[in-house]
């Protein structure tokens, strides 16, 4: 009897039998197979139920929104210009993202500097960016969190939300 597989890589094994493929929604296939022989009849009977949700799921949602987004964000230092860099999500890791930022038209006077993010979707269903390590830290800089709280989706054109820190309000970045 085969058994139901969900696919968390592009290529899986299922009954002997190579199995290819991107995910999507999730899916779930229940077969029910059962078997009376008699001595001359046989009788089989395969019941299928396929039910699907039709809700991206969080590799989907990562994975649509990697790529480079560029905007601005405001903390004490005044309006600084941001670029996240967010790649597709590793299994089980989320997706590690870089935070870079430098001065803005209105704010020259504005430092660059670039630290590491793990980005991953909270049970809330809100995309939270966390701080890892610094790849250039300007002199008195501290790193600072992200919750995205714009919809959501693969296509997402816009990303905005609060920065994690006091003295800070809020960003906004547009897909490159």
């Amino acid at each position: 009897m085969c058994l139901p597989v969900l696919l968390l890589t592009l290529t899986v094994t299922a009954c002997g039998k190579s199995v290819a493929g991107e995910p999507r929604a999730v899916a779930q296939t229940v077969v029910r197979t059962t078997s009376t022989t008699t001595t001359r009849t046989t009788t089989t009977k395969t019941t299928t139920t396929t039910t699907t949700t039709g809700k991206p799921s969080t590799s989907d949602i990562l994975e649509g929104l990697a790529g480079i987004w560029e905007g601005e964000y405001t903390c004490g230092q005044g309006n600084t210009g941001l670029k996240l860099t967010i790649r597709p999500p590793k299994t089980g890791l989320g997706s590690i993202t870089t935070f870079e930022f430098f001065p803005s038209p209105s704010n020259s006077s504005v430092p660059r500097g670039s630290y590491t993010m793990l980005g991953d979707i909270s049970p809330s269903g809100q995309l939270v960016f966390r701080q890892q390590v610094w790849l250039e830290q300007p002199p008195g800089y501290v790193m600072v969190d992200l919750k995205v709280t714009s919809p959501l989706s693969p296509s997402a054109k816009l990303l905005s939300g609060d920065v994690l820190m006091d003295n800070c309000k809020g960003f906004s970045v547009r897909r490159s």
